[in-house]
């Protein structure tokens, strides 16, 4: 009895030895593209344009469609978010200790650069300017107004933010709310255009 392996006559020894060199991308001859190809995930027949290209793939574009393709890419997605909570979860369970002790030695050995921060902060107009409005309503001698000198709206003391016109008087305040805070600094349509 002849083992495969064994050559006969006229015949190859191996499925693959008559199949010619191995596909190459890079050297690979450009085909003429067809106009219609047959999605593999929804055997629906479409247009080239629906296949997103793919220098690897012998026709030249993925086997399955764009939308099958993004309807994949979230299914993964989705799995992939449930099982990367639950491992980042039990990661923070058992390493809790070990986390918060990095945590510290970090803040030790940056704390120098926070307060860097800070000091070049205060260097600037509008940095001295706020500073020395929180120093005055933290030792009391500038008091914060109950409602927003620009809508009126009640607003706690403590969400009222200063507004400072001018950074050179930083003792006129406006004391604004958010909102209001935010339309003084943003600029009007007309100009932005």
């Amino acid at each position: 009895m002849n083992h495969p392996k064994h050559a006969v006559a006229g015949r190859p020894t191996s499925l693959h030895e008559n199949s010619g060199p191995p596909f190459n991308p890079a050297t690979a001859e450009p085909k003429r593209s067809p106009k219609r190809l047959r999605c593999s995930r929804c055997i629906r027949l479409k247009p080239v344009t629906a296949f997103y290209p793919h220098r690897r793939i012998r026709r030249g574009y993925q086997h399955i469609c764009k939308v099958c393709s993004c309807q994949v890419q979230k299914d993964y997605h989705t799995n992939h978010i449930i099982q990367e909570r639950a491992r980042s979860y039990r990661y923070y369970e058992t390493h809790r200790e070990a986390r918060r002790a990095h945590a510290r030695k970090y803040q030790r050995e940056h704390a120098a650069a926070g307060r860097t921060r800070l000091y070049k902060r205060n260097e600037t107009p509008k940095g001295r300017a706020g500073q020395i409005v929180r120093d005055k309503v933290q030792r009391g001698l500038l008091q914060k107004p109950k409602r927003c000198t620009e809508c009126g709206k009640a607003v706690e003391a403590r969400k009222l933010e200063g507004h400072h016109p001018d950074y050179a008087k930083p003792l006129e305040v406006n004391w604004l709310c958010t909102i209001c805070h935010g339309k003084k600094h943003r600029l009007p349509l007309e100009d932005s255009a």
